[in-house]
């Protein structure tokens, strides 16, 4: 999997790890993420070990959650994707997590902003807007009120299609809400786009 067109990386409201092997961190820490994924059924952001060089997934070995009284085994996704069981619970006691990767491997921690489902090939204006607002709301959550100030405007959506490198990019101010596009590919995912001037 190749995250080039599709990762956000070093933004003030998540911050960037760099380490080698394993990564030791708290629960809280992917926590006050992955929970507002809960709040949203168009948008998510999903974290992922990305390796320095290939900017491909790092391959992990395992993930371990554990305390002192308990220790669990999470499960391991095919995308590489880094998630956790989002509990209340769980928070409050904060356990560590342990993510062992492949030797070898330099990753960075990075975050990828996009959509939990999509329309098979065809997108309306008013879909556009909705994936861009619920991307903007994302945003600003993670952001926390200082961070806010800092977070790019989402001013558009990307299209991505199935079995294609090919993308189309629809910006908000030029695409309105009677427009509709239809695609001979499939809609794989959709990501944000952000104002140029905000970078």
């Amino acid at each position: 999997m190749n995250f080039r067109n599709t990762l956000y990386l070093g933004l003030a409201l998540i911050g960037n790890y760099v380490f080698a092997q394993d990564l030791n961190l708290r629960y809280a820490e992917l926590y006050n993420k992955q929970r507002y994924n809960q709040e949203s059924s168009l948008v998510e952001v999903r974290s992922f070990l990305i390796d320095k060089q290939s900017q491909q997934a790092c391959v992990i070995k395992q993930i371990i959650m554990y305390s002192k009284q308990h220790s669990e085994q999470l499960p391991l996704l095919a995308t590489g994707e880094v998630k956790i069981p989002v509990d209340a619970h769980l928070r409050k006691v904060n356990p560590d997590i342990k993510i062992s990767v492949a030797d070898g491997q330099d990753c960075n921690f990075h975050y990828q902003f996009t959509s939990k489902r999509t329309p098979h090939n065809t997108i309306t204006g008013k879909e556009a807007l909705q994936y861009q607002m619920a991307f903007s709301q994302l945003m600003t959550n993670l952001s926390g009120r200082v961070g806010s100030w800092f977070v790019p405007k989402v001013t558009g959506v990307e299209v991505h299609f199935k079995d294609s490198s090919s993308t189309d990019k629809l910006w908000i101010n030029e695409f309105t809400a009677t427009d509709n596009k239809h695609y001979e590919l499939a809609i794989e995912s959709i990501t944000p786009l952000f104002d140029q001037g905000s970078n």
